[in-house]
């Protein structure tokens, strides 16, 4: 997915997210300011806390949900994987170079015996 399409979608809930905040802790403020002839109990406790969970959880909580959602995909594309190819001749050459390497430490390796020959 590309990174502007992903914007795109992420900002019209990120407006939202906010716009639910903002509401929030207007109705935090009219719960305190009037009390009981706004509301009902339950509706008051709900109030009273949703500004303090917006502000601890919903703030981080809301942009990690949305990054995860909308992050890039780990798959290769087609454009990417064209890219990543190695001629036969390449990936010969590697694995050579992997043996020769190998080979070497192999014969490289000392005990520290007395008598072994250091290379």
């Amino acid at each position: 997915m590309d990174v502007v399409a992903s914007v795109v979608m992420v900002l019209p809930v990120r407006v939202i997210v906010h716009v639910a905040a903002v509401v929030s802790f207007v109705e935090a403020y009219y719960v305190e300011a009037f009390g009981d002839a706004h509301s009902l109990s339950i509706a008051q406790h709900f109030w009273e806390r949703a500004p303090y969970f917006y502000s601890v959880v919903g703030v981080y909580g809301s942009a990690i949900a949305l990054w995860w959602l909308f992050r890039p995909s780990s798959e290769p594309s087609a454009k990417q994987h064209g890219t990543r190819r190695t001629s036969r001749a390449a990936q010969r050459l590697r694995l050579k170079a992997f043996s020769l390497s190998r080979e070497e430490s192999r014969s490289a390796v000392s005990y520290g015996l007395p008598g072994d020959r250091y290379i």
